[in-house]
Parts: structure tokens; sequence; C-alpha cells
């Protein structure tokens, strides 16, 4: 699949999402955003625009089957899970708690599993399966909730990580409202689940795939896939601010190469919107250590 996205005024994460159940492998086009004026009826349009990417991107021009895997684009044909149970802990980007998540094997079909530990109550209560058809927000970060409204928060990166490393299925223990931040990218993650070992089910993956076009445009906003035998991004971005300006980026993720290409890739935002977040009682955990911040056209960040 090739994607196509143009636009002003936010950034966008990319991510493959491999969801077990139904759709057991989906595209998932994550927004992480800090916009440049909180005066505008930005975030309605831009949750607006990804409901209907949703559903005209991942639901036409598709087909289902087993038969199409490449092994260089899906990280192999077999479902995985992680070898070895394994934990970390970091500060949440918004709430500014100290948060602990362990990672556990799971079994096949189970797809990717949040379970709040920090709640009372039945397991299946406290349990969130990262699918598309699950995110209730996007200000900000990416929330999912169950239909028991128990939520988890700032899931990006981390879902990155786990496709980025070919996992699609794992149990995620936590226990708080989000998950840590850690240096701002998801390349905390990918060493994470390196260190705990990737382990190769018996049962094979099914994917969707694209069989036409496809484009969406709404203002400024655009992104298109098309059919293609490889997996292709290509991106581009336009701020007003001359540190940033206008960039361009075409990125090929094939090959298990997530992790040197992409993984790195930090959350950045704005001195000017810092004061707004905090009152909106977000990004209270926001520091240097996990953003890269802009002030006056400069990066303020030691290490540039």
């Amino acid at each position: 699949i090739d994607i196509w996205l143009a636009k002003s005024s936010f950034s966008i994460h990319f991510f493959w999402g491999l969801y077990e159940k139904e759709t057991i492998f989906s595209v998932l086009i994550i927004a992480e955003v800090i916009a440049s004026s909180f005066d505008n009826p930005f975030w309605i349009e831009l949750q607006n625009f990804f409901e209907k990417l949703f559903d005209i991107l991942l639901w036409r021009s598709l087909t289902v089957g087993s038969d199409v895997c490449d092994a260089k684009v899906t990280n192999g044909c077999n479902k995985t899970t992680i070898k070895n149970t394994i934990s970390t802990s970091g500060i949440g980007l918004h709430k500014g708690d100290l948060i602990e998540i362990t990672l556990k094997p799971s079994n096949a079909n189970s797809g990717i599993r949040f379970i709040r530990t920090d709640i009372e109550g039945d397991i299946a209560e406290r349990t969130i399966l990262a699918s598309y058809q699950n995110v209730s927000d996007t200000n900000m970060c990416t929330t999912i909730k169950n239909e028991n409204d128990c939520r988890i928060s700032t899931i990006e990166h981390l879902m990155a990580a786990l496709s980025g490393s070919g996992v699609d299925n794992v149990n995620i223990e936590i226990n708080g409202p989000e998950v840590p931040i850690m240096d701002g990218s998801s390349k905390q993650f990918i060493d994470l689940i390196e260190n705990a070992g990737l382990s190769k089910l018996s049962e094979k993956r099914k994917f969707l795939k694209i069989t036409k076009h496809i484009e969406i445009i709404d203002g400024e906003k655009k992104c298109s896939l098309s059919p293609s035998n490889n997996m292709n991004f290509f991106a581009s971005i336009d701020f007003s601010d001359k540190v940033i300006g206008k960039q361009e980026a075409s990125i090929s993720l094939e090959n298990f190469n997530f992790k040197d290409n992409v993984s790195n890739a930090r959350t950045f935002g704005f001195m000017r919107d810092v004061e707004a977040l905090r009152m909106s009682g977000l990004g209270l955990g926001g520091s240097l250590d996990n953003c890269i911040i802009i002030d006056n056209n400069e990066v303020i960040n030691s290490e540039g």
C-alpha cells in the first residue's frame, strides 16, 4: 500500500495496526497534534476528518484474505506474540503520573489488549481491545475505550512500536489512564520488545488489501491510499515557523526497518501552547526530556 499525506498546521503519526478478530490487518492513521492556535474549530474538524478516513479508507475498496502475505512487508506471514514478559515505567505526558506497564505473551486471535490494573472489577471490564472501532477521542492523543467506558490514552507510540516490530497479539497491563511518553518517540518501546523477543504462532495472518486508489480531502488536509506491492509512505508538512517550515519525506517500511528509519521520531510542540495545554489539564508531564520544544523559531532542547 502506498500512502500519501499532505497537510498544514498539524503533524501526523502513521502506524500499521495488526488487529486480530474480524479485521485482522488494519491500517490506522493516528493524529498526534499540537496546533498553532486554539481559537478555532480545529479539533472538531480533525476528529471528523479521521472519522471519515476510518469509514472510507478502511472499509471501501478492500479485500480480505490470507493468501496475500509478503513477508518483507508484513514482518512475516504468521501471527506473533512476545516471547517473555517484560516491564517498564515512565511519566504520563498529559496527567504527569508515574505509570508502570507490563507486556505479556498472548494467544493467537486475541489481538493487542490493554488491561487496567489500577481499577477494581472483572478483568473483562478492565480490558480494552486496541482497535480503530474503540477510538473515542483524538484530542492531543489517541484514546480508546471499551463498552464499560474504561479508557486508555496516548497509545500511539507503543502501538507503532508493536506494529513496527511485527507483534499482533499481546496483553499490556497498565496501572494508569495513559501510556508513558518515554522520550517522546517509540524507540524505547522498540528496545523493550526486542528484549522480550518474538514468538511465532502457528496461525497464519489475514490481511486487508487495497484494490484501487482511494483519496479523501478535507480543506487543506489530504490522504490517499493506492494499491502497491510495497509499503511506502509519502508525507509533507507545512508550518509557519521557520525552524520547521515545509518538509517532505518518502519512507519505505519494509524488511523490518521501522526501527532504523522511524522509531526515533519524537513528539514536538511550541512553547506558546504550553500554558493553554496545562490550563486544560493536559501536558502536565511534558518536559524537554520527552518533547522537542520550539520557541521563537528555535529548538530549545540542548540536543537540538
